[in-house]
């Protein structure tokens, strides 16, 4: 493959897959990428089979690391789990060519970064594979998602409880769905009571954050006032920063969450962010290291993990960074009303900078 079509080793992803896109375009549907090429007739078959093989595989790849991870995390797919990884790698094949494309743009989407887009897949994923779960349709399935998605709604707005809610307030908000096919999925789902959709763990209800349970949106966006403010806070923070505000709310992969600062120290990505800072490169020790508490355990003997001849990023910086993430944070819950900092769409676009901060040093 000629070396024009990789990403570049200083190239930003988001950078590299609206080139990569553009690609997918040429060679689908005969359109024109920079200099006027159609590599559809421009390239060998071979060549474009192996170009289309390359953008592929590296964003699925990317996808099982941040946004396919995320949902697993959330979703409880049980024997189903390598079924929606399928699926979401099914959407990618079908889906990817339209990342920035010219043909379809908005004001909205032009500014998305190549991780929301990724994210915003997985809708259709998680629809298929719910799909798969219940034996139906993904027409079906989807307007079972939006009739069980209504009721917690429902009964919000108008303070009942789950169960008081009728088909017909159902059809009222879900208009092209009728009564009939209403009370056909209730029954047909055995959801009459939020009793049972708890137990079923379809329905895991937050009243306050209006958590709403079959996932099916889970990457849903905040007001663009808020977006403004969030983007504003995260690009004036240096990447450690970021990665510390990240690690304080918690929006960062579980296995970081849990880790001391002796182990935060020897971590991979702490230590990749301080090498590729000047300010924080000196602060980079190589020795050994006893950590006494790993994964913050504290149950009676438990062994202690003895590392040899690590990188180890100084104490220093870890305390640091920990009280200036809170200090951010601090100042932050003053221009944003607490329901919106707290609520799970704010955790959600956190959880999206933490997998950007991830792609960035994954390379």
């Amino acid at each position: 493959m000629r070396k024009e079509f990789y990403i570049g080793t200083e190239e930003d992803m988001t950078d590299y897959m609206e080139r990569a896109a553009a690609y997918l375009r040429s060679i689908k549907k005969g359109t024109l990428i920079d200099g006027g090429i159609n590599l559809s007739e421009a390239l060998p078959v071979e060549e474009q089979k192996e170009l289309m093989q390359y953008i592929y595989d590296m964003v699925i790849n990317l996808m099982m690391k941040t946004s396919g991870r995320y949902v697993l995390n959330r979703i409880d797919f049980g024997s189903y789990k390598n079924d929606f990884i399928g699926n979401y790698a099914e959407v990618i094949l079908k889906r990817l060519d339209l990342f920035r494309d010219p043909e379809r743009i908005t004001e909205e989407s032009k500014s998305y970064r190549f991780p929301t887009f990724l994210d915003r897949l997985s809708g259709e994923a998680i629809l298929t594979t719910y799909a798969q779960m219940h034996d139906v349709s993904p027409k079906v399935e989807r307007k079972i998602y939006r009739v069980l998605s209504a009721i917690p709604k429902i009964a919000v707005s108008k303070q009942k409880n789950c169960s008081e809610v009728t088909p017909y307030e159902i059809h009222c908000m879900c208009q092209d769905i009728s009564e009939s096919d209403i009370l056909s999925i209730l029954r047909y789902r055995n959801r009459t009571s939020l009793d049972q959709l708890m137990e079923e763990g379809m329905l895991e209800i937050d009243a306050i954050q209006g958590d709403e349970g079959i996932q099916l949106e889970v990457f849903e966006e905040l007001d663009a006032d808020i977006i403004s403010v969030l983007h504003h806070f995260f690009d004036r923070l240096t990447d450690m920063e970021k990665l510390f505000v990240l690690l304080h709310v918690r929006c960062c992969d579980e296995a970081y969450g849990k880790m001391t600062a002796e182990e935060l120290s020897v971590s991979s990505l702490v230590v990749s962010i301080a090498a590729a800072s000047e300010k924080l490169r000196k602060s980079i020790l190589t020795g050994n290291l006893t950590i006494c508490r790993p994964k913050r355990s504290s149950a009676e003997g438990n062994t202690s993990i003895k590392l040899k001849n690590v990188e180890i990023v100084s104490y220093n910086v870890i305390r640091y960074h920990r009280k200036k993430a809170a200090d951010y944070l601090k100042s932050l819950g003053k221009r944003i009303p607490i329901e919106d900092f707290s609520g799970r769409h704010a955790v959600k676009f956190f959880e999206a900078q933490w997998n950007e901060l991830v792609e960035k040093y994954s390379f």
